[in-house]
């Protein structure tokens, strides 16, 4: 299973000391084939890792990484290499060493703020979803193939929720077994292989009592409800949640599906359906009361969206809670509603004109593309007036 560092900068310079320790160190090479360098680099590897675990989340500054790159190198100059012994590939070979060398690290930062010096920090990593992880039930897990949601869980949450999840469902059911908490980061996709367009589509079970808590999209793919159990809670404001090329598929609904208690949300259906047992009396869809202010559902390119029986959404009945999107070609459910009460903020996307053709009913948030001014405005309820995407008047 791939390793997920607790602090990346630490990984890289412990690595990079003890490999360049290694193999560099009062040598000249000139061997030019890398696979002759494979074993030394598994043995810095393990100590990295090792270096890395001891660290743990404590802060970084460049000082702390000048010393570790440094003291690693020196640690492993001239020192002989046993690449065949399978105990220098363990990272617990190198915790005492480890905790060692962190203690000097320790010592110099004492040092330096009894002298009133402040060290820099490293710069900022740009954020990336680079970190990925294939759940695929009814293989071995190896590499970055694991087989359980047990060990996609862990990912997760070592992840701080900054990683793909690519399922792959072709050979056993991948089931989400425990609630998780992606906190608006992690990405659900199809794997390549099993894409709809090359076959069946791929699906994602969340089992009865599991909830996904702030996935960030599901692609490609169909993420299947269990009766009873409401599959995704949204928490996080200012928070956009996609479904692209996807289904939400609900056998049997006797609670909503999607949970809404944070405000300013964003939910997007692109090519996607909403369908399952349309005599269900939940809907898929609940907006808590007067706490899910400003929450849009855009619904783009979704023909078949829900079911004319199928109420969409219920929730608090202030108008300001909930507004529905749509390019037009897409399908709402007849009981698109608050508590029971047909919704009133519904927009036809993609509307354009000139600045006297602009809409007299409006909604907070409404788009609409002006051709005199050759600009996209938006209607800002607070204002009550159109708007570009700067807040200035438009």
């Amino acid at each position: 299973m791939a390793y997920v560092p607790n602090n990346v900068n630490i990984f890289i310079a412990a690595y990079a000391g003890a490999i360049s320790g290694m193999a560099v160190a009062q040598k000249v090479l000139i061997d030019e084939d890398p696979a002759d360098y494979a074993s030394i680099s598994a043995v810095a590897g393990a100590f990295a890792k090792s270096f890395d675990t001891e660290w743990g989340l404590r802060p970084t500054t460049d000082l702390d990484l000048s010393i570790v790159e440094e003291e690693c190198e020196g640690t492993w100059e001239g020192r002989y290499i046993p690449r065949t012994n399978p105990k220098f590939l363990l990272p617990a070979t190198y915790t005492d060493q480890c905790q060692a060398l962190i203690a000097l690290v320790t010592a110099s930062e004492l040092y330096f703020a009894s002298q009133g010096i402040a060290p820099p920090g490293p710069p900022v990593p740009i954020a990336s979803t680079a970190r990925m992880v294939i759940f695929k039930p009814g293989v071995p897990s190896s590499g970055d193939t694991v087989s359980s949601w047990a060990e996609v869980a862990a990912l997760i949450v070592a992840a701080g929720g900054l990683i793909d999840v690519y399922v792959d469902s072709s050979l056993g059911a991948p089931i989400v077994s425990t609630s998780i908490d992606c906190k608006g980061k992690t990405n659900f996709l199809a794997v390549l292989s099993q894409n709809p367009a090359a076959g069946p589509q791929v699906y994602l079970q969340v089992a009865a009592g599991s909830v996904i808590r702030d996935p960030a999209s599901f692609k490609n793919m169909s993420l299947n409800v269990s009766g009873n159990n409401r599959a995704i809670d949204i928490t996080v404001d200012a928070f956009v949640l996609s479904f692209i090329n996807a289904n939400l598929f609900a056998p049997t609904m006797n609670v909503p599906a999607i949970g809404v208690i944070s405000q300013n949300v964003v939910i997007e259906w692109i090519n996607s359906d909403m369908f399952g047992n349309f005599a269900a009396v939940a809907p898929y869809i609940f907006i808590e009361a007067m706490t899910a202010l400003y929450t849009f559902l855009r619904i783009i390119d979704s023909p078949t969206l829900a079911g004319a029986d199928s109420a969409l959404v219920v929730g608090s009945v202030d108008p300001a809670v909930f507004n529905v999107l749509t390019d037009g070609s897409s399908y709402l459910p007849a009981q698109t509603q608050l508590n029971g009460t047909q919704t009133q903020s519904l927009i036809v996307g993609g509307q354009a004109g000139t600045t006297a053709e602009r809409p007299l009913q409006h909604a907070q948030g409404q788009f609409f593309f002006d051709s005199t001014l050759g600009r996209p405005i938006w209607w800002n309820a607070f204002l009550g007036s159109w708007v570009y995407s700067d807040g200035t008047p438009a």
